[in-house]
């Protein structure tokens, strides 16, 4: 197995969390723009991101990781999902707080083989990293089977 996503401040000698890797997505077919991808492959994933970021995005052409607030004790990661069609709900991307639309912008991963299901690396994970009270808030306000991570940046193209 690779290091997938490692506590902060660790690394993978260390015993940091470390998640199965999958196969790269980048076979594409021309028939209908379907992927023509082996069993077991990993899924087209996808980004959303509000007006404030778009620009950013597009013009690195990558997303880059970042620390999560309520999860220090996790390096910084990329938050992707397997949802073709936003819903905020479902991703988690409701807040009191933000007042942007944050699944007005849709990303396509080129690259997936740093990316990680949510679901393997909080199976593994030490609590450190993962408190199972955050995850289990967090997951409470979303959909956490479509929920990806990459521990680092993650090649896309706008859609």
């Amino acid at each position: 197995m690779t290091p997938a996503v490692a506590p902060a401040g660790t690394n993978s000698d260390e015993g940091g969390a470390s998640a199965p890797t999958h196969k790269t997505n980048t076979a594409r077919s021309s028939r209908r723009g379907h992927s023509a991808r082996p069993a077991g492959a990993t899924p087209v994933l996808w980004h959303y991101t509000c007006d404030h970021h778009v620009v950013q995005i597009a013009a690195l052409g990558a997303l880059i990781p970042h620390a999560h607030p309520f999860l220090p004790g996790l390096r910084p990661i990329v938050w992707l999902t397997t949802m073709e069609r936003p819903d905020a709900v479902a991703l988690g991307l409701t807040s009191e707080f933000v007042t942007c639309d944050r699944t007005r912008h849709r990303f396509e991963v080129t690259n997936t083989t740093s990316c990680v299901s949510w679901r393997s690396v909080t199976e593994v994970a030490p609590a450190r990293a993962l408190p199972p009270e955050i995850v289990a808030m967090l997951e409470s306000h979303g959909r956490p089977d479509t929920w990806w991570i990459s521990p680092l940046p993650v090649p896309v193209v706008r859609r």
